[in-house]
């Protein structure tokens, strides 16, 4: 649907997208000339998906950074994100790694899924977490404490 709705929308400003609903085995031989829909997300450290996303030394590494995004200022502050402990300074690093990426974007950012779950009454323990993009596997999303859950009495 997400790309059903971006092919429509390119068409509005005269771009032709043609879908192909395809499986990684079709795709990953296609990756350095095709765009594709992909999905990703961390909620508990930027540098674990927008290092391997946009870093050029991670060209073509995979799935990291398949469009062989290059920024020199992008590295920089990515490099200086990783590199510094204070919480402030990793904040204005990936601030400005943010505002280059508006200069000079590699992705069309399609959607940042917000999930909700509902827990009937009789159950407790549950704790609301930001949910990435694992879209609730057993290790995050709504189980990521499931030990801790138990039946009211």
């Amino acid at each position: 649907a997400l790309a059903g709705a971006f092919a429509s929308d390119a068409g509005k400003i005269g771009i032709k997208v043609d879908l192909e609903g395809l499986g990684w085995e079709a795709i990953d031989p296609r990756m350095k000339r095709d765009a594709v829909v992909m999905g990703g997300g961390n909620p508990l450290d930027p540098d674990e998906v927008t290092y391997g996303l946009l870093h050029s030394s991670r060209s073509e590494d995979g799935y990291n950074n398949p469009g062989s995004y290059q920024d020199d200022t992008v590295d920089a502050k990515l490099d200086e994100a990783r590199s510094v402990t204070d919480p402030a300074a990793r904040a204005e690093a990936y601030k400005a790694v943010q505002r280059r990426l508006m200069e000079n974007p590699p992705w069309v950012f399609l959607v940042f899924l917000q999930h909700t779950y509902v827990v009937r009454g009789e159950w407790t323990g549950y704790e609301p977490v930001v949910d990435p993009h694992v879209h609730g596997v057993l290790h995050w999303g709504p189980w990521w404490n499931l030990e801790k859950w138990s039946r009211s009495a």
